[in-house]
């Protein structure tokens, strides 16, 4: 059961693209971020052989969100999930420069929410500057590529996964689709899936 009447949430939590390494006395485990605050974490195992010992247990959580620096983070594991992997962490102390990595997430989930991000894709760079331009004028934040594969490239290099993802029609529809389903899976963490214009 995931409810635990012991965990209690102060702060805000976002959900960024990251990776936490949980250390505990006889074992390590790699996960996934599913969603971070100032007051604890919630990751998914990589692999969970066993997570029940974990409960309650005293860890130290190397922590790294959106490609930026290691943070290393004491805290006490409050819940687990042995069928989803699922950790839950309350810090016993927060360091700056963790609150600081927190605070520059919340930052950039707020300017998603104002500026939806938008994914353009067209081999026509005339075409491609001038469509761009007009959704950056209407206070969209837009990366452009030439290519399919161009587009993940640039995907890679950015905070957070597109809401729409605008394809020219020059792009065959299979492709188009193609990039469509590897960029949410690329971006599984992200509740929104982005919708396809072809």
């Amino acid at each position: 059961m995931l409810a635990n009447s012991a965990e209690r949430r102060r702060a805000a939590r976002v959900s960024p693209r990251g990776t936490a390494v949980l250390h505990g006395k006889q074992l390590t485990v790699t996960a996934r971020i599913l969603n971070v605050g100032d007051g604890g974490i919630c990751v998914q195992a990589d692999y969970f052989p066993v997570l029940e010992p974990w409960t309650n247990a005293t860890v130290t959580v190397d922590v790294q969100i959106e490609g930026r620096r290691w943070v290393t983070v004491a805290g006490r594991v409050v819940r687990t999930d042995s069928n989803t992997g699922e950790l839950v962490v309350t810090f016993d102390r927060t360091p700056d420069e963790f609150r600081e990595l927190v605070t520059l997430e919340v930052l950039a989930d707020v300017e998603r929410d104002l500026a939806p991000f938008i994914m353009l894709v067209d081999a026509a760079a005339d075409r491609r500057t001038s469509i761009a331009e007009a959704f950056r004028g209407a206070g969209n934040v837009v990366v452009e590529a030439a290519t399919p594969l161009e587009g993940l490239m640039r995907l890679c290099e950015s905070e957070y996964a597109p809401e729409i993802i605008a394809i020219a029609d020059t792009i065959s529809e299979e492709l188009a689709a193609e990039l469509r389903e590897l960029i949410v899976r690329a971006q599984d963490h992200d509740a929104r899936t982005p919708r396809l214009m072809n």
